[in-house]
């Protein structure tokens, strides 16, 4: 860790946070610099190349959701040359469904495999030779994406090192299906059947974990894998669960210690609780991205956007003809998700009272918030139960009626009143079912949302920086003076920003005052001496011939078959010089504006290094330019 040029904690966290960004190359190194300078006070000195996955030849096409950029570090004489491969956590809803099928069920590893492709790709493209030279090809990753590298290098054994941050922890079903050497032995230790593909599930979890631990341990390929969690991480909240099992040397860090996280919860509760909360949390999130009122959708198969602009009964009735078959692919989708939903449901109502004690008892909840999440997902459930009766009995009499054994004389019509009834019915129910749900989300999101920022990497920049007086927001670092009422924070990043842009701004306004006043300078005074000297030319032309002007005379003076003669000529001119202009006036009252803005510019920086007087890189930065 000595040797690499991303040497501390906080700067790789950084720049993995720059990943998320979607900067174009030129920024993102911009980035990268002014990052660099502000955690070490030293320029970095060395060329810097990138290489985004949505340029690499191996990720054209891809589906498996995967993104990352390779960034290249350059050095002088190639003695410390580094290779660091930023792979993305979750951000499309590609991710979230990738979450849920790689890493609850250990079904698919495509974004591993897109990982080791990208690696490929980016050594090529920076003509990285493993035999050539000793580049250090080092693996960096928030959430999702330490799933990805670290499993990669179970895998693959292709990084030198692997930083991560709150990451997903592998899985060993995962790696089971995706690594055929790791397969043949867990087979062969377990004496599992080849045939059964569900006999890995069979295993008891802790004996194939420590199998699994041994394995990897012993082909060494969990050398060099540093991870930082945070003890309020969700995701490392539920990585007790069956699958997930940590890799390499992990620093737990406490970032948010007014809680005190969420892991006691979720070790207390069954497995199968576990499952239940994260397939329902994971299924209403991809939906949730993937649109608006889709969330409703894909937890039950009710699409309300088909009923958009229904108000009444005889609107349901147009609706049944006009999009009969939307709507009976509806109810045949609702038929499948609505048991599989009461089902969870019924699981997490049967014990949500322990649940969500555990949640108020961590400070998450009140006991009277408590009691309304228990009541609506008792209402939920008992909805969700209305729901499949009612689709239950539509199917039944569809089925009664269509095979002949109906009541009446006319089975479509039949049919026809018990659909629409149905879903009259439905529609009613769900307004029921999203007023509960509305409830739900208000009192559990501000939870939620609290409960992941502490899997951001911004909340553990601050717990990392808090010691060192630094604190950050956003890609900006901010320096904290003092503490308690006399605590002063400075956002430094952006006021470097202000400093510098400032200055230019004004480099261009002066500028444009001098262009300004050689502007009228050219158009009025120059102008106005140019017509001058034209008339004075003509006065003289005149004085100087003035028998040439002798038509001119007898056209307009001269009696009727007379001509007069024209023998001299004496212009008495007057003209006045410009006057009425005050351009020193003008440029004056703009020059004082730019002075006042150079003044504010200048004492704001000099207040800002009086304040952080020890710290001599305050100084350095307003001088610092990325790249320049």
């Amino acid at each position: 860790m000595e040797n690499d040029i991303l040497n501390s904690d906080i700067l790789r966290l950084r720049l993995i946070d720059l990943e998320y960004k979607g900067l174009k190359n030129e920024d993102f190194e911009k980035e990268i610099r002014r990052i660099y300078f502000e955690e070490t006070g030293h320029e970095l000195k060395a060329d810097i190349e990138i290489l985004k996955s949505s340029d690499a030849k191996s990720i054209k096409g891809d589906e498996s959701g995967y993104d990352g950029t390779a960034v290249y570090f350059k050095t002088e004489g190639k003695d410390n040359d580094q290779l660091y491969i930023l792979s993305q956590g979750s951000q499309q809803a590609k991710d979230w469904e990738y979450n849920m099928n790689a890493m609850l069920a250990g079904q698919d590893a495509s974004q591993t495999y897109a990982t080791y492709n990208f690696v490929k790709d980016a050594k090529e493209h920076f003509n990285v030779n493993d035999t050539a030279n000793q580049t250090d090809i080092i693996g960096m990753s928030h959430s999702l994406a330490h799933n990805n590298n670290a499993s990669t290098q179970l895998i693959y054994n292709v990084f030198d090192k692997v930083y991560s941050v709150n990451g997903a922890q592998t899985n060993y079903y995962q790696l089971y299906f995706a690594n055929a050497e790791f397969r043949h032995e867990v087979n062969k230790q377990f004496s599992l059947n080849r045939n059964d593909y569900l006999a890995i599930y069979k295993l008891d979890p802790a004996q194939l974990r420590n199998f699994t631990e041994e394995y990897y341990e012993k082909k060494g390929n969990t050398k060099g894998i540093y991870q930082l969690i945070s003890t309020d991480d969700p995701l490392y909240g539920i990585s007790g669960a069956r699958g997930f099992f940590p890799v390499g040397t992990v620093e737990m860090i406490d970032t948010n210690t007014e809680r005190p996280g969420i892991r006691d919860i979720f070790d207390q509760l069954p497995d199968s609780e576990v499952a239940h909360l994260q397939q329902l949390a994971i299924t209403y999130t991809v939906a949730e991205k993937a649109g608006s009122t889709n969330g409703l959708k894909e937890l039950t198969g009710l699409d309300i956007s088909i009923f958009e602009g229904a108000k009444g009964n005889w609107d349901y009735a147009k609706l049944y003809v006009t999009k009969g078959d939307e709507i009976n692919a509806m109810i045949a989708d609702m038929n499948t998700k609505v048991p599989l939903l009461i089902d969870s449901i019924k699981k997490m109502t049967s014990n949500s009272d322990v649940i969500f004690s555990h949640f108020v008892d961590a400070g998450y909840l009140s006991e009277a918030d408590k009691d309304i999440v228990v009541k609506e997902l008792t209402n939920i459930e008992g909805l969700l139960e209305e729901m499949k009766s009612l689709i239950q009995t539509n199917n039944s009499i569809r089925e009664s009626q269509y095979d002949g054994n109906y009541s009446g004389s006319n089975p479509f019509m039949t049919v026809l009143g018990a659909d629409i009834g149905s879903l009259i019915r439905l529609l009613n129910l769900k307004d029921s079912f999203t007023e509960s749900f509305e409830k739900l989300q208000h009192i559990l999101g501000p939870m939620l949302a609290e409960i992941g920022d502490s899997h951001s990497i911004l909340e553990m920049l601050n717990a990392l920086g808090f010691q060192s007086g630094r604190a950050y927001s956003g890609s900006d670092l901010i320096l904290v003076k003092g503490s308690g009422a006399d605590k002063i924070k400075v956002n430094i990043s952006a006021t470097v920003r202000m400093y510098q842009q400032g200055n230019e701004s004004l480099e261009v306004k002066n500028r444009h005052v001098e262009a300004l006043i050689a502007a009228l300078d050219a158009e009025l005074v120059d102008g106005f001496m140019l017509e001058r000297t034209k008339v004075v030319n003509r006065i003289n032309e005149i004085e100087s011939n003035p028998s040439s002007y002798a038509d001119h005379i007898n056209a307009c003076v001269a009696p009727s078959g007379n001509k007069a003669e024209v023998v001299g000529a004496n212009v008495h001119e007057y003209l006045p010089p410009l006057s009425g202009i005050q351009f020193d006036g003008i440029q004056s009252i703009l020059q004082t504006e730019i002075t006042n803005a150079k003044t504010f510019l200048t004492t704001s920086r000099t207040a800002i290094e009086t304040l952080f007087d020890k710290d001599e890189f305050v100084a350095a930065l307003f001088d610092y330019v990325p790249g320049g």
